[in-house]
């Protein structure tokens, strides 16, 4: 008779346990979504089937994530279209595909999308929509207009109609369409090789909104520029979990993920003992993920990050512990800039955090400081300019070690002559 040791028994049991569990998640019945909004295959007003039905028209090779997309399988010329996400996005991964040449369209307005957002400096928020051009003069039924000649808004004419639409804005990027001076409706800008379109309305692609004809050259428009690359879109609706690295396939689902799959069971109704049984292959799965993921040493030393500095205290001390860092310095240099701000409006009294650039120029005027004074709105101004510039094309402005340290110590020098707050 065969012997089995331990380890083969345990594996064979989980081998029959997990193919029962899936077969039970399947099979229980799913939370119905109201009217199917944003199904692909759904012909309802809110459903998608006339955006998929238009890709073909644009020669796009649309394929639709269903319930998972792993980022590690997209190629860099690929493109993305996420709908309304409800998961949790990986921000890393999307901004890699971005890097690397890949096209991302975000159609979101009060969905999950906020992390991708926010790590371009993206606002979003509702609009006053005061000025705005309304259907029927109806408030929540907004027309967005272009701004100028672009081949995402050729051929729009009266407008692109929105329904209780989200605003977006961006310091250094000019909307496409928008309601009224500063709300943007659709934005574009370029991260690294990559292009990134963000709509704030997704309820302009569903299949009633498509009936009119600027919404139709709009949404056509939008999946030609998200293909312009491979000529490949893959279509994420909301309930898709988006996971992975890019440029690894495969590689172990992450925390996140397994979160959003227990969000998921936790909204169905499955059979009675269906929940037991896929509790514990669930905390089985995250002991696996856990025991294979996690690194047995940590690559991460402090003294490799940040070793210690010879001298200097304050904000610009901590920066001058950066002796070793290689590469632009660009990202510190922003980020010194988001502390010298806020320790700036704590000496100038500026409740909130809020000041302008007069409210310093005029503190070290003040202070009987004039030449110092021009030098700090020089600095800002340069400051502003390498902020616009960073996701622009043709890319990130080169920063070397000599202009941060020549910025850090006018920033000291500010600092010094400005004093403690009163």
């Amino acid at each position: 008779m065969a012997r089995f040791d331990a380890g083969s028994r345990w594996r064979s049991r989980l081998r029959g346990v997990l193919p029962c569990a899936l077969l039970l998640a399947m099979a229980a019945p799913r939370s119905a979504r109201a009217n199917d909004d944003f199904d692909p295959r759904g012909r309802g007003w809110n459903g998608l089937s006339e955006l998929v039905s238009l890709a073909a028209d644009a020669g796009v090779r649309l394929r639709i994530a269903e319930r998972r997309l792993d980022v590690g399988t997209l190629e860099a010329d690929d493109g993305l279209f996420v709908v309304h996400p409800r998961r949790r996005l990986p921000v890393g991964a999307l901004d890699a595909m971005l890097r690397a040449g890949g096209r991302i369209v975000l159609a979101d307005d009060f969905g999950r999308g906020d992390a991708l957002l926010a790590r371009y400096r993206i606002e979003r928020g509702r609009p006053r929509g005061a000025r705005a051009l309304r259907l029927r003069d109806r408030p929540a039924l907004l027309l967005a207009q272009p701004t100028g000649r672009s081949p995402l808004t050729d051929g729009v004419r009266v407008g692109v109609l929105t329904n209780r639409p989200a605003v977006v804005r961006h310091r250094a990027l000019r909307p496409l369409l928008r309601l009224e001076a500063d709300e943007g409706v659709l934005l574009t800008g370029s991260v690294g090789r990559g292009r990134l379109a963000v709509l704030s309305d997704p309820s302009v692609l569903v299949n009633g909104m498509l009936a009119l004809s600027d919404n139709r050259r709009l949404a056509r428009a939008l999946l030609a520029w998200a293909g312009a690359g491979s000529g490949r879109v893959v279509l994420a609706p909301p309930n898709a979990t988006i996971h992975g690295r890019f440029g690894e396939p495969g590689a172990p689902l992450p925390p996140d993920a397994i979160g959003a799959w227990l969000d998921e069971l936790s909204r169905a109704t499955p059979p009675a003992g269906a929940m037991q049984a896929l509790a514990a292959v669930v905390a089985i799965l995250a002991l696996l993920v856990a025991a294979g993921s996690l690194s047995r040493r940590s690559p991460y030393r402090a003294e490799a990050l940040l070793p210690p500095a010879a001298g200097g205290g304050g904000i610009g001390g901590r920066w001058e512990a950066l002796v070793r860092w290689r590469g632009s310095w660009l990202g510190p240099l922003l980020l010194y800039r988001h502390e010298l701000e806020a320790e700036i409006a704590r000496r100038i009294g500026r409740a909130g955090g809020r000041w302008t650039l007069r409210d310093l120029v005029e503190a070290l005027r003040a202070r009987g400081d004039e030449a110092l004074a021009s030098q700090g709105r020089a600095l800002w101004l340069w400051l502003d300019e390498l902020e616009r510039a960073q996701d622009l094309p043709p890319g990130a402005p080169w920063v070397g070690r000599r202009a941060f340290a020549r910025a850090v110590a006018l920033g000291e020098r500010i600092l010094r002559c400005l004093g403690e707050s009163p």
